[in-house]
């Protein structure tokens, strides 16, 4: 057991003076496991030691309870708290939280911006986006996406009761991210799949099927403390549509692509 005593003795032992204790300090081990740092004051073998520690505790402990005493330098005992204190805040943080190969789920709002021949005939509008990761290593991962867009029509009049523009993108592909064990992770992605489209309501007597098309997407975003996510997203895709109807007696049959090309700036919550 450990003796504590309220100042030190006269040194029994010749002892390093204060500007060497200061650059060398002394370790003490004992056999129960306990660790001593500071320096040793009085040394009697077959006896007892003493060893004040830097905010001048007094320790006395026999000689039969030691198993080592060494030096170890200033720089020494810093690491090794730093050490300490860095796994003491893995104990503390939940396993999930530095799993890189953890599969992810984010949902977010967003705001679509048309691009292109696009914007000549739709206006800015909102959005949705939802997204799974599943890590394949430590940086990249495989991804699946649904994305929708509805925008209404450009200059339209306000009292016009018209469905807006909407399109919407199922897409997959792969992901590149920084470090998933940091607090801050951005990443980029590239996608492919298919963009179903929908147009505006059409004046009465006119028809027409839905479009649907080869796309791709390509975006980049940051996640904040494994939570919070902000993203920027190009979507492109070219559906074909059908219109028939009939005016002033004569039917009409149109067929065509329509460009619906968006930018998404969106931000959510990653799972």
């Amino acid at each position: 057991a450990l003796l504590s005593e309220g100042s030190a003795k006269p040194l029994a032992t010749s002892l390093p003076t204060t500007a060497s204790r200061s650059a060398v300090g002394d370790v003490v081990r004992l056999k129960n496991g306990s660790i001593i740092r500071g320096s040793v004051i009085e040394l009697i073998p077959d006896s007892i030691i003493k060893i004040e520690t830097d905010n001048k505790s007094l320790f006395i402990c026999k000689m039969s309870e030691v198993e080592s005493i060494s030096k170890e330098i200033p720089s020494q005992v810093a690491a090794s708290k730093i050490q300490e204190v860095g796994q003491r805040r893995l104990e503390e943080v939940p396993e999930a939280d530095f799993n890189p190969r953890k599969p992810t789920f984010s949902a977010s709002a967003a705001m679509g911006i048309p691009v292109g021949e696009y914007a000549d005939g739709a206006d800015m509008g909102f959005g949705f986006r939802g997204e799974a990761s599943v890590p394949i290593d430590d940086m990249i991962a495989w991804t699946a996406s649904v994305s929708g867009s509805f925008n209404p029509v450009k200059n339209a009049p306000s009292s016009a009761d018209i469905s807006p523009f909407s399109a919407v993108y199922a897409l997959t592909g792969f992901q590149i991210s920084a470090n998933r064990q940091r607090s801050v992770v951005a990443y980029f992605h590239g996608q492919v799949g298919a963009v179903f489209g929908s147009l505006p309501t059409l004046s009465s007597g006119y028809s027409y099927s839905g479009g649907t098309a080869f796309a791709f997407g390509i975006g980049a975003g940051i996640v904040f403390s494994r939570r919070v996510n902000v993203g920027v997203n190009y979507l492109s895709g070219r559906p074909e549509f059908e219109i028939t109807g009939s005016t002033y007696g004569s039917s009409v049959h149109m067929k065509g692509e329509i460009p619906m090309s968006v930018s998404m700036i969106s931000i959510g919550v990653a799972f």
